[in-house]
């Protein structure tokens, strides 16, 4: 049925590979769910019967029916979104800047005119008069913007809203989220641990040959780390898996099960007390340990980490260089927020942040007198994008964010970043040198009427070398920034939100 037709108490089935649909509690089934694009949460997580699961994830493993309690918009990913329809913008444009330049200039240009009058005659009073102090500007400035944007596209950037880069040149705190912005979707295997004296590549193994047919990102990344290894993947007798909290094979006679914790305890499986001790320190970590059984005892565990984008490190240097200050705002737990934080080198952090919490603590670096610049990828992290004084999204993230987030990195990476923030003072420069010719032009041309008595002509003469000084000047990204024009990628694709039907 269309999803609109789903009311509360109706019982949703979602299998692996699919979004949930609604707000709700798991009725009956077990699966592993990727919250991370809605709370932050790194690693994925395990629900059962009674455990309440969002609209928006996806279940990864299992299937499960869902009672629901919360449909359409209703729903916590549909309450974001109609937050941020009640956020208004706030920024200025070049263009009104130029208006109040302009009109700042009104009352000087009368006294002299009038003062000029009765000394100088007719012709120099009306002289006075005649030099438009923001037409130039309101001509020249948006060439000069159309310019910087098509340098910006050539670079894999695009700008939604022209605004934020006369805004970007002031920003001095830049603010990240963690999980899919700092870090990668896919984990990686950090150590496998021997439990029963089964060696480690023996343990990876036996998780990758159960795994070899899946594709999750727990299962890819297991996968990824026996060919790096050199494993062979030998196949299985069995083809029919079990898919729960873990996965059940058969091979050349033996029963192999690949799992969490949960899924050995329900298969009967002991767990020995050197698997409880890694088990409750990753839990605490923030990592995600998975469990390798033979024949009904546990021969090892597999510890995945998050991966950390090879390109973060030396970007947050290069914003430390650039006097910036930065920040990590995650809803991730504590502990791993905390070693990313160290190991990139960033002072300030916050983890367990809710999506409108993450929207309050910017608020509060506005208010101490901080311009902000929000970097997000989630439905989790819209209401920060939106209220930031400036908002970057990347390809591949959600609908959401990149609806609103006002400049998007179509890379898929963040190495673009800093070269943003670069053209961005381009801009700034450039905009303060079109003032600056204007502001000399009328100096020229009041200095002209003053010493040599210049009439009306000559300050035609005067504004039309005002005109073609912005052009030039509105030229300069062009000549600066020569870039070969070809696509940045061939697949455009990016992540969107659950919509259509059951």
């Amino acid at each position: 049925m269309p999803f609109e037709q789903v009311k509360v108490s109706d019982t949703v089935v979602v299998r692996a590979g699919q979004p949930i649909p609604v707000d709700g509690t798991i009725a009956q089934g077990i699966a592993t769910i990727d919250q991370h694009m809605l709370t932050g949460e790194a690693q994925p997580v395990e629900r059962g019967v009674g455990d309440p699961v969002l609209a928006t994830t996806v279940v990864l493993t299992g299937t499960i029916l869902i009672r629901v309690e919360k449909a359409g918009q209703d729903t916590t990913a549909s309450e974001i979104a109609r937050i941020l329809s009640h956020l208004d913008s706030h920024q200025l444009s070049i263009d009104a800047k130029a208006v109040q330049f302009g009109d700042r200039a009104v009352l000087p240009a009368l006294l002299m005119s009038g003062a000029a009058l009765p000394l100088l005659g007719a012709n120099s009073a009306v002289a006075l008069l005649r030099f438009p102090l923001a037409a130039p500007l309101r001509m020249t400035a948006p060439i000069a913007m159309l310019n910087y944007l098509n340098v910006l596209s050539r670079y894999g950037i695009l700008v939604k809203d022209s605004r934020s880069l006369e805004l970007l040149a002031n920003v001095d705190t830049v603010v990240f989220d963690k999980t899919g912005t700092l870090t990668l979707e896919q984990p990686h295997v950090a150590k496998t641990h021997e439990l029963n004296g089964v060696a480690p590549d023996q343990v990876l193994g036996f998780a990758a040959m159960a795994e070899q047919y899946q594709s999750h990102p727990i299962a890819r990344a297991i996968l990824a780390a026996a060919h790096e290894r050199g494993l062979p993947l030998r196949p299985i007798d069995d083809a029919h898996v079990k898919v729960g909290f873990g996965i059940e094979v058969r091979e050349n006679g033996r029963l192999i099960q690949v799992g969490s914790a949960r899924f050995m305890a329900m298969q009967g499986i002991a767990m020995p007390d050197a698997g409880n001790a890694q088990q409750q320190r990753c839990a605490a970590e923030g990592h995600s340990l998975v469990f390798a059984a033979v024949d009904g005892q546990i021969a090892g565990a597999i510890e995945l980490h998050s991966t950390v984008r090879p390109e973060a490190k030396q970007l947050i240097q290069r914003l430390h260089a650039r006097g910036l200050q930065v920040h990590i705002l995650s809803g991730d737990q504590e502990a791993p927020t905390r070693r990313l934080a160290q190991e990139l080198g960033v002072e300030h952090y916050s983890a367990n942040v809710l999506p409108e919490d993450k929207a309050a603590v910017i608020e509060q670096l506005q208010t101490a007198g901080r311009s902000v610049c929000f970097v997000g990828d989630g439905i989790n992290d819209a209401i920060a994008l939106k209220k930031a004084h400036v908002s970057v999204s990347l390809r591949g993230a959600t609908t959401v964010a990149i609806d609103a987030a006002q400049i998007v990195l179509l890379q898929q990476n963040l190495d673009p970043f800093v070269r943003l923030l670069e053209i961005a003072t381009d801009l700034d420069a450039t905009q303060k040198r079109s003032f600056d010719i204007v502001k000399g032009l009328r100096v020229a041309l009041i200095g002209g009427v003053l010493l040599f008595s210049f009439d009306i002509y000559w300050s035609l003469v005067v504004m039309a070398a005002g005109s073609i000084a912005g052009l030039v000047n509105a030229s300069t990204p062009m000549r600066k920034h020569k870039i070969a024009q070809h696509p940045v990628g061939t697949d455009s694709t990016v992540r969107t939100d659950p919509s259509g039907t059951i």
